[in-house]
C-alpha cells in the first residue's frame, strides 16, 4: 500500500473507532459525538503505539496491523451487540446561518480553511520548533523502535516533554514516508477547538447562535489560525484542554470519562497543560450545578492518573518532572510583576495589521459604510445603525490599539520611577511593541481577540449583572488572566508565550458569544475577524503569500519555492540553506548521517524529503557513531574521531559536512572548539 493510502487508511481506522466507542458510550448529539470521537481517536492512536513500543516493534507496518486489529475487534463488538443508540441531528443549527454575523464568519472562516489545507499539505513544513525538535523526535522514535528516551544530542527539548503530540507526527510523517503531513494533528486541533468552544457556550446556556460566533471568532484569531498548518503542539494541547472541560461539565458518566481521557491526553503532550490545569478546575466547576461537582473532582483525577505516566518516566530519567527543560524561574516580586506586565500587554495586539496594513481597517470601514448607505436608501436608517458601529469599530480599533503603546509604556515607568523601583519600571522593554507581524509564535491574537481578552470579563459581568448570562461564564472570561497570572509566578517571560494561552482564550471565547446580541459591538468583531484572517494568511511570517494590500509581500511567496528554500523561509541567515543543499546533493538517501550540532538546529530536514536517512545525534565531545559514514557539524559542538578517517566535503559560516573514508578508532575532536 501506498504511503499516502496508508496514512488515510489508519485515519479512518481511527475516526471509526472514536466514532463507534462514543456512540457505544450512550453519547447520542451529534455535536458532542463528533467532539467526543477525538479524543478517543487519539487515545487509540496512542494506545496503539505504546502497545507496539513495548516490545520494541514499533514501525509504520506494525503501527497499522495495531490500530486494525483494534478497529476490527470493535467491529466485532459491535455485529455481536447490534448498533448503538442513533445519533441525533439537531436541524436547528443550520438555522443558526441565517444570521448575517454567523454566516460572514462561516464563509470566512470555510474559504480560511480550504486555503490553510493547502498551506498545510501541499507546501513543505518549516516552523522551528516543528524542525529542530518536534519532527526529529518522531524520526528518532522510528530508529529506536519505540516511543521513549532517544539519544538527545544536545537538545533536550527531544525528551522532556510528553510524548501524545509527536506520536500524531509519528502518524502523519513516517506512515506515508513524507513531511509534507506533518502539520495534520494541528490542522485537526483547529477544527476540534472550534467546536469545542460553540459546545462550552452551550453549557453556559447561550443560543446556538451565540455559540456558533463565540466558536467561529475564535478560529479567525491570527495566532490560532496559523496553527492550523503548523508543526507544533500548542493547538492540539489547547484542543484537548477545551475538549476536556466541555465533558467534565457533562451530565452523565460516559461524558465525565471522555472529559478524564481528554485531560490526561492534554498532559501526555506538554507541559504547559499542567500549569492550565487550575483554570481546567475553575472552569468545569463554574459549569456544572453543585450537587455534580464531586463526580466532576473525580473525573479530573482519573485525568490527571491517565496524564502521569511521562511525568513518571522523567522523574526516572533526570530526576525532576519536568525533565529538567524549566528554566531558573525569579520568584523575586520585580520579577513576577514584570512578567505580569509582559504578558498582559502583549494581549494588545494587532497581528495581520503588519506595517501599512494597518489603515486596511480604515478601508474596510469606508466600503462597508458605502454599503450602509445603499442600506440606508433601500431600508430606512434603522437597518444599517449596527452596520454603522461596526464599519467605525473595525476602523479605529486597530489604530486604537497600536496608539496605546506609547502611553501605556509612559505611564507604567513613570509610576514605578515615582517610587524608586527602577527594575520593575524597566524589566522587559522590548515587549511593550504592540506586534503586527503574524506568526506561529510572536503573535497573539489580533485586534479582535485583545477586545475579548481585554473587554470579555466587563461584557461577562455585565450579562451576568442582567441575570442574561450564567455567573460562571465570568470564570471563564477571565481564563486568559488566571492563566497569565500563573505564567507570571511559574515561567521565565519570553515574546513567544501568547501561543500557550490558545486554552484560556477559547474558554473566553464561549464567553463571549454572549455579545451576539450587542449587534453594533457583533457587527464590529465580526468585520475585524474577516480582515484579520485574509491579511494574516496573506502576511504570514513562514508561510507568506507572495503579495501584499498596501505593503509588499513580507517575503518570496511560498508557492514558488523548492523544498530547501520553503524549510528555510525563516532560517537563510546562518549558512542553513547551503548546508541542506549540499546534503541533499552529496550524501545519499539511505545514509546513516551523524548531526555533532547545538540546541536549536534544523534537525530533520536532514533526514530528506522521505525521511530514509539514519541520523545519529552526536553529544558535544562524545565519539561518532561507528555506522555513521557521514557527519555534520559546526561549533559550539564538537564530535571525537580520527582526522584522519574522515574527508571534509563542505565547509561554510561555520557548518562542516565530513565523508568517512577510513575505520576510525582514535579520539581526536573533529571539529575544534
Amino acid at each position: 500500500m501506498g504511503g499516502g493510502l496508508l496514512l488515510v487508511a489508519t485515519v479512518f481506522l481511527l475516526v471509526w473507532v472514536g466514532w463507534s466507542v462514543s456512540g457505544a458510550l450512550g453519547i447520542e448529539s451529534l455535536a458532542l459525538r463528533i467532539v467526543a470521537a477525538y479524543p478517543v481517536a487519539w487515545g487509540a492512536l496512542v494506545a496503539a503505539a505504546v502497545a507496539v513500543s513495548v516490545p520494541g516493534w514499533l514501525s509504520r507496518g506494525s503501527l497499522f496491523l495495531a490500530i486494525a486489529l483494534l478497529a476490527g475487534g470493535l467491529l466485532a463488538v459491535r455485529l455481536w451487540r447490534g448498533p448503538g443508540p442513533a445519533v441525533t441531528v439537531d436541524p436547528a443549527w443550520i438555522e443558526t446561518l441565517g444570521d448575517p454575523i454567523v454566516r460572514s464568519l462561516a464563509l470566512a472562516v470555510t474559504v480560511a480553511g480550504v486555503y490553510l489545507g493547502a498551506v498545510a499539505f501541499v507546501t513543505t513544513p518549516n516552523d522551528w520548533d516543528g524542525l529542530t525538535y518536534h519532527e526529529t523526535r518522531a524520526l528518532l522514535w522510528d530508529q529506536q523502535d519505540r516511543i521513549g528516551y532517544v539519544p538527545s544530542g544536545n537538545e533536550p527539548r527531544l525528551n522532556g516533554n510528553p510524548p501524545v503530540s509527536e506520536i500524531g507526527l509519528y502518524l502523519a510523517m513516517l506512515l506515508p514516508r513524507s513531511e509534507r503531513f506533518a502539520a495534520l494533528p494541528q490542522f485537526v486541533a483547529l477544527w476540534s477547538s472550534l467546536l469545542a468552544v460553540v459546545l462550552l457556550a452551550r453549557r453556559l446556556g447561550l443560543s446556538r447562535e451565540a455559540a456558533a460566533y463565540g466558536g467561529l471568532v475564535f478560529a479567525t484569531l491570527p495566532i490560532v489560525l496559523l496553527h492550523g498548518a503548523a508543526v507544533m503542539n500548542d493547538l492540539v494541547v489547547a484542543s484537548f484542554l477545551l475538549v476536556a472541560v466541555v465533558f467534565l461539565a457533562g451530565r452523565s458518566r460516559p461524558e465525565l470519562a471522555v472529559g478524564s481521557v481528554a485531560l490526561g491526553l492534554a498532559l501526555s503532550t506538554k507541559l504547559t497543560a499542567a500549569l492550565a490545569l487550575p483554570v481546567v478546575i475553575a472552569a468545569f466547576l463554574a459549569l456544572v450545578p453543585r450537587d455534580r461537582r464531586g463526580a466532576s473532582v473525580l473525573a479530573c483525577g482519573a485525568g490527571l492518573l491517565l496524564g502521569a505516566p511521562w511525568y513518571v518516566l522523567n522523574v526516572i530519567e533526570t530526576g525532576s518532572v519536568e525533565g529538567g527543560l524549566s528554566g531558573q524561574t525569579d520568584h523575586s516580586v520585580r520579577s513576577i510583576l514584570g512578567t505580569l506586565r509582559a504578558l498582559t500587554f502583549d494581549a494588545v495586539d494587532t497581528s495581520g495589521f503588519w506595517r501599512s496594513e494597518l489603515y486596511v481597517a480604515l478601508g474596510v470601514g469606508g466600503a462597508v459604510m458605502v454599503v450602509l448607505g445603499v442600506l440606508v436608501v433601500r431600508r430606512g436608517a434603522a437597518a444599517g445603525r449596527a452596520l454603522a458601529s461596526g464599519a467605525l469599530f473595525v476602523a479605529l480599533v486597530p489604530l486604537l490599539l497600536r496608539a496605546i503603546e506609547g502611553p501605556a509604556r509612559d505611564a507604567w515607568r513613570h509610576f514605578w520611577l515615582e517610587i524608586g523601583q527602577k527594575g520593575v519600571a524597566l524589566d522587559h522593554a522590548d515587549a511593550w511593541e504592540v506586534l503586527g507581524l503574524p506568526d506561529t509564535s510572536l503573535s497573539w491574537y489580533g485586534a479582535a481577540g485583545a477586545v475579548v481578552i481585554l473587554g470579555g470579563v466587563v461584557a461577562a459581568v455585565v450579562g451576568a449583572w442582567r441575570r442574561q448570562l450564567r455567573r460562571g461564564a465570568v470564570v471563564l472570561a477571565m481564563a486568559p488572566f488566571l492563566l497569565i497570572v500563573t505564567f507570571a509566578f511559574t515561567i521565565v517571560y519570553d515574546p513567544w508565550r501568547g501561543r500557550f494561552v490558545m486554552f484560556a482564550v477559547g474558554l473566553a471565547c464561549a464567553a463571549w458569544g454572549w455579545t451576539i446580541r450587542v449587534r453594533s459591538l457583533s457587527a464590529g468583531v465580526a468585520l475585524l475577524s474577516v480582515t484579520t484572517v485574509a491579511l494574516s494568511l496573506v502576511h504570514s511570517y513562514t508561510k507568506p503569500s507572495g503579495f501584499g494590500l498596501l505593503e509588499p509581500s513580507i517575503a518570496r511567496s511560498v508557492w514558488h519555492r523548492d523544498r530547501i528554500d520553503t524549510l528555510t523561509v525563516i532560517r537563510d541567515y546562518d549558512g542553513t540553506p547551503s548546508l541542506l543543499r549540499k546534503v541533499e546533493g552529496d550524501v545519499p538517501a539511505d545514509a546513516v548521517l551523524a548531526v555533532a550540532t547545538p540546541v536549536d538546529t534544523f534537525v530533520a530536514p536532514l533526514a530528506g524529503p522521505g525521511l530514509s536517512r539514519t541520523l545519529r545525534l552526536v553529544r558535544h565531545g562524545d565519539a561518532v557513531p561507528p555506522d555513521a559514514t557521514w557527519l555534520v557539524s559546526t561549533g559550539p559542538s564538537v564530535a571525537v574521531g580520527c582526522l584522519t578517517a574522515w574527508s571534509t566535503v563542505y565547509t561554510d559560516n561555520g557548518w562542516r559536512l565530513l565523508r568517512r573514508t577510513a575505520p576510525d578508532a582514535c579520539g581526536a575532536l573533529l571539529t575544534p572548539l
